[in-house]
């Protein structure tokens, strides 16, 4: 694949790929998943007043039996920022597919009739054809991008993404899941600090982990407190275990709890056991899966 001749290179924007169709002669813009939240984010970006050829353009192409791929990305619509916060909205076009061949325009050949025709269509950035070793070892130190969009001859279309968008957008996949969350939180060495692992992560992940961090130790220390002070209830394990007042679900916590030396130590020791047992009871109904997309 390395010594294939590359016929073009597309940067690699960090959105959400948005497709229109027509329903009874209405432009719907959606996703391979959803299309009602997107399409009415796409809608209201399109009535600034600047984006005024966009429908125009849809029509021609849908008419033309080609479908157009756009990149969208809104800092106010979830869902279409994922890891790089750009500086404003926007809705550029990064494909063409021939729907009888399944063959991709090269949108750097079509630049003229686009601006001719359509001249408010932002069009993704292309980058002068190098090999793609150059390619990787470009994305190799880059920071602040995905990567690019590389059309093989043979191959096709590949995608190539940078190790700062990788590192980060791992993270950021691991924080749509609080048990998963939870399970970074009580796995990391004490002696690792955010500085040490902050570097991978965007700000706000940073804040929101710092946060969660905050609130699962919380809670951990009040299951702590609320075992020692059942546990100081009883003078003897029999006598917990006579009891009518046990807890139906902590009473197998707090029974090791009575007359022990160390109380306190045991206590947190068994909150953070308990909530670690609870956390990878959750992780075995989470599968993630990824639609394999071609732009």
């Amino acid at each position: 694949m390395k010594k294939e001749e590359v016929l073009w290179v597309a940067n690699k924007l960090d959105g959400t790929l948005i497709s229109p169709f027509i329903v009874n002669n209405k432009i719907i813009w959606g996703t391979k998943r959803v299309a009602d939240d997107f399409h009415h984010a796409v809608e209201n970006f399109l009535t600034d007043g600047v984006h005024t050829e966009y429908e125009d353009f849809v029509r021609t192409m849908i008419a033309a039996d080609t479908t157009p791929l756009f990149e969208f990305h809104d800092p106010d619509v979830e869902g279409t920022v994922i890891v790089i916060q750009y500086k404003k909205a926007f809705l550029r076009l990064i494909g063409l597919r021939d729907n009888k061949t399944g063959q991709y325009v090269d949108l750097d050949n079509m630049s003229n009739f686009l601006h001719t025709n359509f001249p408010s269509i932002e069009v993704v950035e292309y980058f002068e054809k190098t090999t793609l070793t150059d390619i990787q070892a470009e994305l190799e130190t880059a920071e602040g991008v995905e990567g690019r969009v590389v059309m093989l001859r043979n191959t096709g279309l590949v995608k190539i993404k940078s190790p700062w968008y990788v590192k980060r957008h791992k993270v950021k996949s691991l924080f749509l899941f609080d048990h998963i969350k939870a399970q970074l939180v009580l796995e990391i060495n004490p002696d690792v600090s955010m500085d040490d692992i902050a570097p991978n992560m965007q700000p706000e992940d940073v804040q929101e982990f710092e946060r969660f961090s905050k609130e699962l130790q919380n809670n951990i220390h009040k299951l702590k407190d609320w075992l020692l002070s059942e546990a100081s209830k009883y003078s003897s394990r029999k006598e917990y275990g006579l009891s009518d007042a046990k807890h139906a679900v902590f009473s197998g916590l707090v029974f090791p709890m009575i007359g022990i030396s160390n109380p306190a130590t045991k206590a947190y020791e068994l909150a953070v056991s308990s909530v670690k047992k609870n956390v990878n009871k959750g992780i075995k109904y989470t599968t993630w899966v990824e639609e394999v997309r071609n732009l």
